[in-house]
């Protein structure tokens, strides 16, 4: 197999990317997106390989349900079950959670044993699948994600590995900056033996440990614990694409598909709190749900207690209560000493989200600090972002603003692409201040006695929806 190696950055860059939060929506390509792809000529093209592929394995799981419900030997049915959990682990906490959100970190034996985990999913290597998945977040149901709902709960379930991808996720996905990614050899030992660790994870072990340990049939071993537990668990993972889009509830944020799913909780072994997700995405729990059905939860939390896992985001309690209460209010945080050019009025449809963050510790001299496109779209603006990329904390402050607009903390934190925010209205009476749009305040939680993890930090903050 042919794999792909791109060059890696330098140590510094990955660190600055882990520490941005990256993953709220595009908001302003979105809108953008929706308007082009009417534009755009494309008709849908199947995978042949992947049609015959995916009937011959949904066939052979009928014959391992058969075989697990009338033949196989009880201890074959809790090694299916411990199976499926050890893979879906291997993608909730591990591509989802760690590597494609960076939520956590973690120390090089929890990432290798995560790898390892990934493997018994099969559900394409780490890279891919969190390319993938951050396409979906930036991107949500637009041509851009992978598996849109737009399309329809099929294609949102398994038709978009049926078809050839839109020509907007391939162009979009591939802007996407996976250095972090590249730069874990871990990742990249898993993408060059990609093919030879699914085959003894995914279906050899699972069916060999059986046959020696417990003297099961090898057939009814290999229809049950690998082809039977792997069809499985790919449904249920498809299930937060598909039914955690369709079948649930809002209490979040009711502007957007994801929903909470009681289901995919259970089965994905904490994934199906979908709108919290969406509204929270570098929220490392994914949801508020205990250890109970959030089995991802506790084994990162577990990893923690061992000095394995640190640096766990949390969405603080203040955030998330005042996002339940207020769905329907509106209102912006506006910047002090920002010089705005006329051309810049109005902006996409959507609404503001999560604003301030008052702890100027966080900074860190502005690294992820970037301006809108909007501010940069002619010469005379480009001494104005300069002037505001050397800005610093103690230089940002909240004026007292008209009556309708909210003001708090007297220092922010700035991250990427969410200055001049695409969804709120400059006021016409005031050519001083712009709307701002942050992405979601989170915290770092604390974890003793463990070395290395900084104490929880207090912080104020303002929830903007």
């Amino acid at each position: 197999m042919t794999v792909r190696v791109e060059p890696q950055s330098n140590s510094k860059k990955s660190e600055n990317l882990q520490n941005c939060q990256f993953l709220t929506p595009e908001l302003d390509e979105i809108e953008k997106l929706k308007v082009e792809s009417h534009s755009i000529s494309f008709t849908p093209e199947y995978v042949y390989r992947n049609i015959v592929l995916f009937s011959a394995l949904h066939f052979g799981a009928l014959i391992g349900a058969y075989q697990l419900l009338l033949s196989a030997k009880w201890t074959t049915v809790f090694w299916v079950l411990y199976l499926h959990v050890v893979g879906s682990v291997g993608v909730t906490a591990g591509a989802h959670r760690l590597w494609s959100h960076r939520s956590y970190k973690a120390r090089w034996p929890m990432r290798l044993l995560l790898m390892l985990m990934n493997n018994v999913a099969l559900q394409n290597d780490i890279i891919e699948w969190a390319r993938d998945h951050r396409c979906h977040h930036k991107w949500t149901d637009t041509d851009a994600d992978p598996h849109s709902t737009s399309r329809g709960y099929f294609f949102a379930h398994i038709g978009w590995l049926l078809l050839k991808k839109h020509p907007q996720v391939k162009e979009k996905g591939a802007k996407l900056d996976l250095s972090d990614l590249y730069s874990d050899p871990i990742l990249i030992f898993q993408r060059k033996n990609y093919i030879p660790l699914v085959l003894l994870f995914c279906f050899i072990l699972p069916t060999v440990v059986p046959v020696y340990l417990w003297g099961e049939n090898a057939l009814i071993a290999f229809y049950t614990a690998a082809i039977f537990r792997y069809c499985f668990t790919l449904n249920v993972t498809w299930c937060v694409n598909s039914v955690s889009h369709w079948v649930g509830w809002k209490p979040y944020d009711q502007k957007i598909s994801a929903v909470e799913n009681i289901w995919t909780t259970v089965t994905a072994v904490g994934e199906g709190g979908h709108n919290y997700h969406h509204a929270f995405p570098q929220d490392y729990r994914t949801s508020e749900y205990t250890w109970t059905f959030n089995w991802t939860k506790l084994f990162i939390d577990s990893g923690a207690v061992f000095g394995l896992v640190y640096n766990r985001k949390v969405a603080s309690e203040d955030a998330i209560q005042h996002v339940k209460h207020n769905m329907d209010t509106y209102k912006v945080m506006f910047v002090n000493n920002i010089t705005l050019s006329d051309e810049i009025e109005t902006y996409g449809t959507y609404r503001p989200r999560i604003v301030v963050e008052a702890d100027a510790s966080l900074i860190n001299g502005l690294a992820c600090f970037e301006m809108g496109d909007a501010a940069t779209n002619s010469d005379s603006n480009e001494a104005n972002k300069q002037e505001r990329l050397s800005l610093r904390s103690a230089e940002l402050d909240f004026p007292n603003v008209s009556s309708g607009w909210t003001s708090t903390s007297s220092i922010i934190t700035i991250t990427q692409r969410y200055f001049l925010g695409s969804n709120a209205r400059v006021p016409h009476n005031s050519n001083r201040s712009t709307p701002v749009e942050m992405r979601p305040v989170y915290q770092e939680v604390a974890v003793t006695p463990v070395p290395e993890v900084k104490e929880e930090k207090k912080s104020c903050c303002c929830i903007v929806m």
